[in-house]
């Protein structure tokens, strides 16, 4: 009711037309999370209190005082530009071997929305750089990285090596935000940090909307920078870059997502669709996706789920994830990450390549 109430009341007051906007601006609630490291109790149950109303309300948020670097930040923001920005004879050199996996795919290789039944998308207009597999290996620290050259390669490996750097801080993060999330549902603090041991999914993927003069044109024809979706997993943490295109469906109703913060520097968190399952539907993914325009844009995402063949169901000891009959259906990582990326891999329908070794 109160989401309903919102939008409405945003309709009311006009919308918001920076950029000749023609939808509704949503500033995603903020999370201190110094305030859970170093506050008081009364801080840190504030902090969890405001975390559990934002995710059951919206499906994200957005968080500061994160400790990772401006600078960092701002550095690995100019390699991957850097690298974009290459020929696409370059680009090609470095070749994933699907979705999932490591590498280079270029535009239209994604079809966000196909993983949801849509069958008209023929591509989205983005192109993305992964630097590791989706399926980890929690013994080993650097997530199963590898390089696609088989050679070395100095532009390469300086980007890989800054990349690491940040990859170590928001993994550090991801614990952190495990933690407040096992505070938020009433469980022991390591819940989900313990289902994160053995071979969890996790990717950092860097995705370049290049400019397009023929924007306008896609967009009449209901093209997309990345169509809608839902993210597939645990939780994705998102630099969103300085320029609006971002859309969350709230109520029903597609709306502009910025933050009140520094948008620089903010992440933003959305919650996947696992959580729908780990709570009975208490928390819900949220449909979002990438509109088109004719800026130039950047984004760098850290995408999690839990280990490949953990069994996803209604987390007993959860008051909110079981006090109703079971909504979903229980299937493991494995499985849930099989059925939408074998939808939305253009190059590699049926999936397969993701699996195999």
């Amino acid at each position: 009711m109160y989401v309903i109430i919102f939008v409405f009341s945003m309709l009311l007051n006009s919308v918001y037309t920076e950029d000749n906007s023609q939808y509704p601006l949503l500033r995603l609630p903020r999370i201190n999370v110094q305030k859970y490291i170093d506050g008081s109790i009364k801080e840190r149950e504030e902090v969890t209190a405001s975390l559990k109303r934002y995710i059951h309300e919206y499906g994200t948020f957005s968080i500061f005082n994160h400790g990772i670097s401006f600078d960092l930040i701002d550095e690995i923001k100019s390699l991957g530009s850097n690298f974009f920005c290459q020929s696409d004879a370059f680009k090609s050199k470095y070749s994933s071997n699907g979705l999932g996996t490591p590498g280079y795919e270029p535009l239209k290789s994604l079809s966000a929305s196909a993983a949801y039944g849509d069958k008209d998308n023929d591509g989205d207009y983005t192109e993305m750089f992964a630097f590791f597999n989706h399926i980890a290996d929690g013994n080993n620290n650097d997530y199963k990285t590898y390089h696609p050259l088989p050679d070395k390669d100095s532009f390469y490996n300086y980007w890989y090596n800054t990349t690491m750097q940040y990859i170590e801080g928001v993994t550090n993060l991801l614990e952190i935000l495990h933690n407040m999330t096992s505070d938020a549902l009433g469980l022991e603090q390591n819940y989900f940090n313990d289902l994160y041991s053995t071979s969890p999914h996790l990717q950092l993927r860097y995705l370049n909307y290049p400019k397009m003069n023929n924007s306008h044109e896609l967009a009449e024809n209901n093209k997309y920078r990345i169509s809608a979706h839902k993210d597939y997993l645990g939780y994705s943490l998102m630099h969103p870059g300085n320029v609006r295109g971002l859309q969350n469906k709230i109520g029903g109703i597609w709306m502009d997502i910025v933050t009140n913060g520094p948008v620089a520097y903010d992440i933003f968190v959305n919650v996947g669709e696992l959580f729908d399952i780990w709570t009975n539907g208490y928390w819900k993914a949220n449909m979002h996706r990438v509109i088109m325009n004719e800026h130039e844009r950047m984004t760098f995402t850290l995408f999690t789920g839990p280990d490949n063949d953990l069994m996803i169901e209604p987390i007993k000891g959860c008051d909110v994830c079981t006090n109703n009959k079971q909504m979903y259906m229980s299937r493991t990582t494995g499985q849930h990450a099989q059925l939408r990326f074998s939808g939305s891999d253009l190059k590699n329908p049926d999936g397969l390549k993701f699996f195999s070794d």
